[in-house]
């Protein structure tokens, strides 16, 4: 399922324009869509978080504890996305990992939704945007971009208005 949904995206916004009719997407998708297909902004990659955290708990490298906790609420969700986090940082700047049953890379997690580029390239800086729900846990001062700081070049700001919270994360590599 999870698979599938991910491809389902992909194909979204592969497409150039929508079809209103045989799209059937309402008008936040729409809006989305539009968005990332303006020429200041185009989306090239979709990194597949959903399989990412899958494989995570699947590939034999968490106890039966730990896939516990990660899948509680609350603490848990939170460590969990955050440790998925670190995973997908580390994908982005081209890093892969060979860890109990799953292979990690970026060939796997990434899917292209542009001609422009058909094989995901790594690069050497994201930009993150945490909606306001993420404020905290993703918080600039907090102690998880702390603990990327050894790993990772993090800096960023937060937009007061909208309470974006914008990361821009590199390599120190």
């Amino acid at each position: 399922m999870i698979a599938e949904t991910e491809q389902l995206v992909s194909a979204f916004f592969q497409k150039k324009k929508l079809d209103p009719c045989a799209d059937k997407v309402g008008s936040r998708a729409a809006e989305i869509h539009a968005l990332f297909h303006q020429e200041h902004c185009s989306l090239d990659f979709i990194l597949n978080e959903g399989g990412l955290k899958r494989d995570l708990v699947t590939s034999g490298i968490l106890s039966d504890l730990e896939i516990a906790f990660f899948q509680s609420s609350g603490p848990g969700a939170i460590a969990f996305c955050q440790c998925a986090e670190v995973f997908m940082n580390a994908l982005k700047f081209g890093q892969s990992a060979a860890c109990g049953a799953g292979v990690f890379s970026a060939e796997k997690y990434f899917s292209a939704t542009s001609d422009l580029l058909p094989t995901f390239v790594a690069k050497t800086r994201s930009v993150v945007y945490y909606p306001p729900q993420y404020s905290k846990i993703y918080s600039l001062e907090g102690s998880f971009a702390q603990m990327l700081q050894g790993v990772f070049s993090v800096q960023g700001e937060v937009d007061v208005k909208r309470k974006i919270t914008t990361w821009v994360v590199g390599s120190k590599v």
